[in-house]
């Protein structure tokens, strides 16, 4: 039959398996912890493009006539008082953007745009800027 992964007595090159992979991981924990470490400055780079990007289109919103909340997350939860929530959903389909409709009636008014990259996010406003014109808003 096939061995375990790790077999109990010595390896090849003389020291115990279990040395010989303690050595191997103590070897490797640099490595993974200076992957880590990138990682969570690329993590941390994201975050502030994505909320930077966050805040310019919610301005930008805010300039058309929506309204929305203050947002932490990676989405604007927002709603405009002359296009109706599932009007802009429908119209975004149409035109190749999707957003989020919520058919509750508490919140159909709103629709959730979930933050992408800032090409993304300006193609999304020029695309509710046509919206909006076409709806006579």
């Amino acid at each position: 039959g096939a061995l375990p992964p790790f077999r109990a007595g010595r390896s090849s090159s003389g020291s115990s398996s279990y040395w010989g992979r303690l050595r191997f991981f103590s070897m490797m924990a640099p490595r993974v912890s200076r992957r880590a470490t990138i990682s969570s400055t690329t993590r941390m780079a994201v975050k502030r493009i994505r909320d930077a990007t966050r805040e310019k289109t919610a301005q930008a919103l805010r300039a058309l006539g929506f309204t929305l909340p203050d947002s932490q997350a990676n989405f604007l939860f927002v709603t405009h008082p002359k296009v109706a929530g599932e009007t802009l959903y429908r119209k975004c389909k149409e035109k190749g953007v999707l957003i989020r409709h919520f058919s509750d009636p508490a919140i159909a008014a709103y629709n959730r745009v979930t933050i992408g990259t800032p090409a993304e996010m300006e193609a999304f406003l020029a695309v509710v800027q046509t919206i909006l014109k076409e709806e006579g808003a």
